[in-house]
């Protein structure tokens, strides 16, 4: 791929006065088309006036004279409808040549919601969550049955998106946990009651059935179900009557608790143990045999019930590896998705998929073996190696996947190299250089964000990829089997799975923004575990039967600074988004010259103004430790100590004033909203720290998939705020600061190009020490990035589900994997 991107480099024409011209990238196309589409929403007609609309990429050709982009879109918030389709046609110089819809949203009948009459005087419990009807429930092909009809989702006439499409220039301010943060639940929780009993005009109460032109129901929603009746809710920040810049402190009355304080959080359990294999380590060392897990068997006829889970952020559903991005990829690994290995508590690898793998002495020769007796969903066959490398070629080949030019590398022989299937289940890749086998481990485990999932070709061989991305037929325990957009995501157990039979008969994944709101649906009983901020642990305790359970080291966050693309692109090319005006950035990349000092000044006022303590203790009730340098989480015993930066407002403004900026300047902060804990919550704070010093944030809250594509394009201008998972070692989470990585950190430069692409190469674990200190020391001492903390992964167990289960991946523990483990309590 990258060579071909190359040779398309290579030919250009020139126009009428002689001068060349500049072709964009097809990243570049579909960045103008999401642009377009947003500036521009009058072309989708009066009937969607004053709707905010969202657009997400769904494919790219890249055609001799143009690009022929497509994009789905469908209005902000909790939609129930199916999105609908609009192609751009693009000349390569970057003019939209066409755009015409291809389809319209369905389900806008619905859209946007009706306002609630006035309120009922009595209170009644909400309903359960209505089961999707399966395919032996008989349906009226008119008539919709009250139990199932998705309700009236009203909240006020005009109600705009529960996020934000544009800037916002508010910064709630950070504020410590009291008993008033309650409020905004009990609030969700009286509008889901409010609702249950409003009056309808023929004097009843409740759901009434109405006509509709489809014979299937769509499942109710439990966003639907706790959407309050008014306008709708900021997330739970800490209320206070007045806003203060200093530093904020819990209460004096609120002790700080500690990781094991929490009087009904249970202990760590001992890890899983991988599946039965023998694993043949690199070197000569003698194989290591792994013993086989404890599996409970799941007798015929007993696997009932639904587990509901609720998420922050569910994007469209898309399964294919060269479709699929994140948050996608995390959620299709934690449900439908199994890739190579699986990773042990100590982050070494285990076996899954893979069986065993030999590596040769010098790294350049890597011989894998996968299991004979694993199937695809949706009678696919047997899988195999041809399964296993059509997979990565799609994955190498991929827009989105964030390690897609790492894999290519790897599985591609992108660098040279050959392949070499030895038969159904074996394979050995040679490379022309050593392979570092974390490197290698990192998007060839289970779970996260840089994980992939084996898909069946012959799915994709029949009916296309486009077709499978939307029914993908993988090898996890679930299987999908429907999806709404914006809505839901409903899977169903795997019967006899080769590693773990599901317990319950269906997995829900629920798309919640709000975070009062999945609490309500959990207090409820309507939620049997949630995508949970710390400061909700206290409603959440107060369930009858509900527990909280948690994982140290389970996410990480820091600050991404965007835009100091010093040096060339993959192409040779200066950046066209480098803008050396902005405060942060330097006009000379050299860092002994005097204006990179005064980029460095500017970055290390901000990185100092922040009080990280202060946030841990208010927003992750103790939860986790402060963090300084990002992607180091549980590796801190080889860090370098003098890695600190403590808070201290005072000289933060006087490097900001040596700097030439004495009042300061302005700066776009935007959250990478994935469902973290206190992402945004955190991400207000540090901008109310940098206001306390005259530095003004232009805070904006949109979503993810909105964002991604300005900072896969190097485009974006401004600070995210970013969460992301382990690292099996520092130096993998410096990948992104490579010009050749798809996902961007919004920094590169050629001293980091050059030495951490060494880093990458080393096989020696002593000397790739060595050189992760002087990577991540050389960005320390330049303030290229930093970090803010890392935190426990925190997971609220319903009263039905028992609490006996425990990752089979450690990986990643941000949320609730393992779903396939639990039993009924």
């Amino acid at each position: 791929m990258a060579e071909e991107e190359e040779g398309k480099k290579e030919s250009f024409d020139f126009n009428s006065d002689g001068e060349a011209v500049d072709y964009i990238s097809i990243d570049q196309a579909r960045l103008v088309a999401i642009r377009h589409a947003r500036n521009n929403p009058d072309f989708y007609g009066d009937r969607y006036s004053g709707i905010d609309m969202v657009s997400e990429p769904i494919s790219a050709e890249d055609h001799e004279d143009y690009y022929d982009i497509k994009l789905s879109f469908r209005p902000a918030g909790r939609f129930r409808g199916e999105p609908g389709i609009e192609q751009f046609i693009i000349d390569k110089t970057g003019s939209i040549e066409v755009r015409q819809l291809l389809d319209e949203p369905t389900g806008m009948d619905d859209f946007p919601p009706r306002p609630p009459t006035a309120p009922a005087p009595s209170v009644t419990p909400a309903a359960p969550i209505p089961r999707p009807p399966s395919s032996s429930t008989p349906v009226s092909p008119t008539t919709t049955p009250a139990s199932t009809l998705p309700p009236d989702r009203g909240s006020g006439e005009g109600q705009r998106s529960t996020v934000s499409q544009g800037p916002s220039k508010r910064r709630p301010p950070i504020l410590p946990i009291t008993a008033v943060a309650l409020v905004p639940i009990a609030g969700a929780v009286i509008a889901v009651m409010f609702w249950m009993n409003r009056d309808n005009s023929d004097g009843t109460t409740g759901v009434v059935a109405t006509q509709i032109p489809v014979p299937v129901a769509t499942p109710t929603p439990v966003a639907a179900l706790v959407a309050p009746a008014t306008e709708t809710p900021k997330p739970p920040v800490f209320p206070t009557a007045t806003r203060t810049l200093s530093r904020p402190r819990p209460p004096s009355s609120i002790s700080t608790p500690t990781r094991t304080a929490a009087s009904t959080a249970t202990p760590r359990p001992t890890a899983t143990v991988a599946p039965a294999a023998t694993r043949r380590p690199t070197r000569t060392t003698p194989p290591t045999v792994i013993p086989a897990p404890t599996i409970t068997p799941v007798p015929s006829g007993t696997v009932s019930g639904t587990i509901n889970y609720g998420v922050a952020d569910l994007a469209p559903f898309s399964g294919h590896p060269r479709l699929v991005s994140n948050p996608n990829i995390r959620h299709a690994a934690v449900t439908l998705g199994e890739s190579m290995v699986a990773l042990q508590p100590d982050f070494s690898a285990g076996p899954m998929l893979a069986t065993e793998w030999e590596i040769s002495n010098d790294f350049t020769t890597w011989t894998w073996r996968v299991r004979s007796d694993v199937d695809f969903h949706k009678g696919y066959g047997n899988m195999t190696m041809e399964d296993i490398v059509y997979s990565y070629r799609n994955y190498a080949e991929s827009d989105f996947h964030p390690r897609a030019r790492f894999i290519a590398d790897y599985w591609l022989a992108g660098n040279g190299g050959s392949q070499t299937l030895l038969d159904d289940y074996t394979i050995r890749l040679s490379m022309d250089s050593p392979w570092m086998p974390v490197r290698a481990f990192d998007f060839m485990r289970h779970l996260g964000s840089t994980s992939t999932s084996i898909v069946s070709k012959k799915q994709s061989d029949e009916i296309g990829p486009d077709a499978a991305c939307k029914d993908i037929a993988a090898t996890g325990p679930w299987e999908i089997e429907d999806h709404v957009s914006g809505t839901f995501w409903r899977f169903k157990a795997v019967d006899d799975h080769w590693r773990q039979t599901p317990h319950f008969e269906e997995l829900m994944l629920w798309s919640i923004p709000e975070e009062s709101a999945r609490v309500a649906g959990f207090q409820t009983g309507q939620l049997d575990t949630f995508e949970m901020s710390f400061d909700s642990m206290p409603m959440v305790e107060t369930v009858d039967g509900a527990k909280i359970v948690s994982w140290p080291n389970a996410g990480q966050a820091g600050l991404n600074i965007y835009g100091q693309t010093y040096g060339t692109d993959r192409n040779g090319d200066a950046y066209q988004g480098f803008d050396f005006d902005q405060a942060w950035v330097s006009s000379n990349p050299d860092p002994d010259s005097k204006e990179w000092r005064n980029a460095v000044k500017v970055k290390e006022a901000m990185a100092i103004a922040i009080d990280r303590d202060a946030i841990v203790d208010a927003l992750l009730s103790g939860f986790g430790q402060p963090m300084y340098m990002r992607d180091w989480m549980g590796h801190a015993a080889k860090a370098d100590p003098r890695w600190t930066f403590e808070f201290d407002p005072r000289k933060a403004r006087q490097l900001l004033a040596e700097a030439g900026y004495p009042d300061g300047f302005l700066i776009t902060m935007t959250p990478a909203i994935r469902g973290a804990p206190a992402e945004t919550e955190a991400c207000e704070a540090v901008a109310q720290y940098w206001d306390a010093i005259g530095i003004e944030v232009d805070f904006q809250r949109v979503p993810y998939s909105a964002i991604r594509p300005e900072l896969v394009t190097r485009q974006y201008q401004g600070v995210t705020c970013h969460t992301v998972g382990s690292r099996l070692t520092p130096i993998l989470g410096a990948t992104s600061y490579l010009k050749r990585s798809t996902f961007s950190y919004g920094t590169e430069h050629p001293w980091m190009e050059e030495h951490i692409t060494d880093a990458m190469s080393e096989v020696d674990p002593v000397k790739l020490a060595v050189k992760e200190r002087e990577v991540y020391g050389w960005m320390y001492d330049n303030v290229m990035a930093f970090g803010l903390f890392s935190y426990d992964g925190i997971w609220p167990v319903g009263p039905r589900l028992d609490l006996d289960w425990q990752p089979f991946d450690f990986s990643e523990v941000r949320s609730p994997p393992g779903f396939e483990y639990i039993k009924h309590r």
